[in-house]
């Protein structure tokens, strides 16, 4: 458990924030702003976000259209983002935190938990870089850094994927679950990807009708895949808690 107590040790806390739901709501954000920019997309910009070179017939948008392209789908995904941008930014150093501590006897392992925690803060960053550089006021950059995230998202779950197999206690209930759904969650978004590139490239050689919604549509689930993965934190931390008190400056003990 997570406990943060005033340095003075006089005041008594004043709340009591369960972790497990601080790391819902940080997943929460990004997932209202994504479903809400698909469906005002398809409501009230069908033709114009599903258009493309190919002028063949297609359902869905992609995502970089749905976010970036038209309002007030731009203004919802960037608030949303940037809300929950700098809570990721603590649910990170927790994660270093909790690894290192239980890790703390194996030192060749910390170089794995340092680039694991790199590639998490790059993975954040380039997120941001996609939602406020949008590939119709800059393509190069957009691409650039959507780039950059998926290759430091996948990269990011493998180190995890490793990291929690060493830390996972087989008798709690809750990291075995969090563990296994990691697992489920990385092989998922991985054909999806694959699969979504693959549609890409037909689409753009042949193309056909409905093949960029299929892209479109397997690029949804790579993109809720990586939502649920973070969503795992739910489990790891299930028993961490915050109890904040009146102090603005406070320590933090890992028990």
């Amino acid at each position: 458990m997570v406990q943060y107590q005033p340095l003075d040790g006089l005041s008594t806390p004043q709340l009591r924030l369960q972790f497990r739901l601080f790391a819902l709501v940080t997943v929460l954000l990004p997932f209202f702003a994504f479903l809400s920019c698909i469906v005002l997309s398809v409501q009230l910009h069908s033709e114009e976000s599903t258009a493309t070179h190919c002028r063949v017939r297609n359902l869905l948008p992609s995502i970089s259209a749905a976010i970036g392209g038209f309002q007030p789908q731009r203004y919802i995904w960037r608030i949303c983002i940037a809300l929950h941008s700098a809570p990721r930014l603590l649910v990170g150093l927790i994660y270093c935190h909790h690894y290192k501590y239980h890790l703390r006897r194996f030192d060749s392992l910390r170089n794995m938990i340092n680039a694991a925690i790199a590639l998490y803060y790059i993975e954040n960053a380039s997120l941001v870089g996609i939602s406020y550089i949008a590939s119709i006021e800059d393509r190069k950059v957009h691409e650039t850094c959507f780039t950059f995230f998926t290759v430091s998202s996948l990269l990011y779950a493998i180190l995890t994927i490793g990291l929690s197999a060493s830390v996972t206690n087989p008798n709690n209930k809750y990291e075995k679950r969090s563990l296994k759904t990691k697992v489920f969650l990385f092989l998922t978004n991985v054909t999806s990807l694959v699969t979504a590139v693959y549609c890409f490239y037909r689409h753009n050689k042949y193309c056909e009708p409905y093949v960029y919604t299929f892209f479109a549509l397997f690029e949804y689930v790579f993109v809720l895949t990586n939502m649920g993965f973070h969503l795992t934190a739910y489990w790891d931390f299930y028993t961490y808690e915050f109890n904040i008190g009146p102090e603005m400056l406070q320590k933090t003990r890992l028990i």
